[in-house]
């Protein structure tokens, strides 16, 4: 699969030659997206959908949906696909998050804020958008294209959530059985004793700290045990 990437295909010395000298039909955009092997239009968004806010992004947004409008069955267009820095929305389990916030975004913008550096151009593709139903008709079909993705976005997230919450139960199950493996004894603080394994061991409430009551000195290994210590009373799990 081959790209063709707008601002890096055009020559940035003569933008003017580029865009067709004011005939849109001779501009690289156009005669790429009609090219006839043009697959589709990703259009790489931000949170705040920058791209929409510029007039060419504007015009490849019309040439999208004129294909996608007026292809023929069969035609290999697959219309309009909006990316991120962590993938296609709606392909990946990346973009749960702004996937929320472009949405956000896209339900309250309108193209018609859009803007070139060339007033003429910028004058220019506002006709057309207009000669094909105009800028609200623009603002459907991106919030279209949104509304799909995002469905594809939830099915993506239920899908990651289920399979999440499974391994989150199996690991649980996994620690129960473990715990359950384990030995027990009951700790009580009162006396600060606690009888582990026939041997009897003194219990310092620092994290870790246990020593022998039946030595005068420390023996030369601790107490083989690992105490979590709990309120008195509380079944203590030991190994």
């Amino acid at each position: 699969m081959a790209y063709w990437v707008c601002f890096l295909s055009n020559n940035q010395w003569h933008v003017s030659q580029e865009v067709g000298d004011g005939n849109w039909k001779s501009s690289s955009f156009y005669k790429t997206l009609t090219s006839g092997i043009c697959h589709g239009t990703c259009m790489v968004l931000d949170a705040d959908a920058l791209p929409l806010t510029r007039s060419w992004c504007l015009f490849e947004v019309l040439q999208t949906y004129r294909l996608v409008h007026h292809q023929g069955a069969g035609g290999v267009f697959d219309g309009l696909k909006f990316c991120t820095s962590r993938g296609v929305l709606g392909c990946t389990d990346q973009c749960f998050d702004i996937s929320i916030a472009l949405g956000r975004r896209l339900a309250t913008l309108s193209v018609a804020d859009a803007t070139a550096t060339v007033k003429e151009d910028q004058d220019m593709i506002v006709r057309l958008v207009e000669e094909d139903g105009g800028m609200e008709n623009m603002n459907k079909f991106i919030r279209c294209n949104m509304r799909d993705t995002l469905d594809q976005v939830e099915k993506e997230f239920v899908g990651y959530s289920s399979a999440l919450r499974q391994r989150l139960s199996n690991n649980d199950k996994e620690s129960v059985e473990t715990l359950e493996s384990l030995e027990t004894v009951v700790l009580d603080l009162s006396p600060g004793v606690v009888s582990l394994d026939d041997e009897t061991v003194a219990l310092d409430v620092s994290p870790g700290v246990a020593s022998s009551l039946d030595d005068a000195t420390p023996p030369a290994e601790p107490a083989a045990a690992t105490i979590a210590v709990f309120e008195a009373g509380r079944t203590l799990t030991a190994s």
